[in-house]
């Protein structure tokens, strides 16, 4: 009689619901939850990465202090230095009386940024005729420097004013799309989201099987039923369903914490989450089968996280990077995951835009699979 022929689709449906496949999910999650150093990593680092990341890692520049010399006395430039002295950004405005006196406050760190108002400032707004005032700026704190010359700026344009460098007048006009108040909260608690997915994935994946062999059971996993497929499954499931609830907290915090507005589609956002996890998956499981302790792996989850955090363009733009290491930042998963999440949250970008970076997560998740599968595979034989 003939055997009956079973399609490729039954054979992955008894494959997924096979209950040997099942124990050892359930196994792999719950000692995920047991183990004291998993629960430690997946309630610290969240924890952590809201309160610095949100409120003390920030580009936005607080109570500064900023030296003025008012040659004119008019009442126009009374009005800037009273609209300067009540904005948030400064914390307190020293008024001198000669050019050496400004100079020496910068050189002497008294003050971030200097402004020399000159005589007929105020009768130049009076007859609508161009109104510059000099701007000195501590290169000594660049950054923060050129963000209290944009406030200034922004504070001389709705009086009619403009400032300058002391190279020569810079009339622009700056307008800032998807962000307009440049509230630095927007950029950096949606990208939480991503950095914080990536450590709990790489966290869960890079002890799974090291854990395994300090706990000694890794013999017992050698002669189980399960062959490597379902035990590289079994390892990566504890991530797949932990860290995208870490990242979901992100995201919820971002919109009712802290107000950013979200444009985007939701089930995509949640779709290219678990694209990313898929990606990262393999990195960490790489990690876990070459490490003996958890201690290694700890460690080689670390050296790889930080890398990967810095060249993502979440702290520094990667266009800043020289050539050859930009062209390594695109096979990094959270390069491609942080324009997905800000796309979505300030500018509303539609599948079209989501897939230009969805894909390489999906080359970069197969490849590091793959290479996983084969590392783990040897090491189980």
């Amino acid at each position: 009689m003939a055997k009956s022929k079973i399609s490729p689709l039954t054979r992955l449906i008894n494959f997924l619901f096979s209950p040997i496949l099942r124990a050892q999910i359930v196994k792999e999650i719950l000692c995920t939850l047991r183990d004291p150093r998993s629960r430690m990593s997946l309630i610290v680092p969240p924890i952590l990465q809201l309160v610095l990341f949100s409120f003390a890692v920030t580009l936005d520049v607080s109570n500064v202090n900023i030296g003025v010399l008012d040659m004119d006395g008019g009442r126009q430039a009374q009005e800037f230095l009273t609209t300067l002295n009540e904005a948030k950004f400064v914390g307190k405005l020293y008024v001198v009386h000669s050019q050496k006196e400004l100079e020496n406050q910068i050189e002497t760190g008294k003050t971030i940024a200097s402004i020399n108002i000159p005589q007929g400032f105020s009768a130049k707004i009076g007859n609508r005729e161009p109104a510059i005032a000099q701007v000195l700026i501590d290169g000594r704190r660049a950054n923060s420097g050129q963000i209290v010359y944009s406030y200034i700026q922004a504070i001389a344009s709705n009086l009619g004013a403009s400032t300058a460098m002391p190279q020569g007048p810079q009339p622009s006009s700056i307008r800032y799309w998807f962000n307009p108040a440049l509230i630095y909260q927007w950029f950096t608690v949606p990208s939480l989201a991503a950095v914080l997915v990536t450590m709990t994935a790489l966290g869960i994946t890079s002890m799974s099987i090291a854990r395994e062999r300090e706990l000694g059971t890794f013999d017992q996993l050698l002669v189980s039923p399960a062959n490597y497929v379902e035990i590289i499954i079994a390892k990566t499931m504890p991530a797949l369903i932990i860290a995208p609830l870490m990242g979901l907290m992100m995201i919820f915090a971002a919109i009712f914490m802290f107000g950013v507005p979200f444009n985007g589609n939701f089930p995509l956002l949640v779709l290219s989450i678990y694209v990313h996890i898929f990606a990262v998956v393999g990195i960490g499981l790489i990690v876990s089968a070459v490490s003996q302790t958890q201690q290694q792996a700890i460690l080689g989850m670390f050296t790889i996280a930080v890398p990967m955090m810095l060249m993502s363009g979440f702290s520094t733009p990667t266009e800043n990077m020289p050539q050859f290491m930009q062209y390594i930042a695109e096979a990094i998963p959270n390069k491609h995951t942080l324009l997905i999440l800000q796309g979505s949250f300030l500018k509303g970008q539609g599948f079209a835009d989501i897939f230009r970076n969805l894909w390489p997560l999906l080359v970069t998740g197969f490849i590091g699979l793959s290479a996983a599968t084969i590392i783990v595979r040897n090491r189980l034989q």
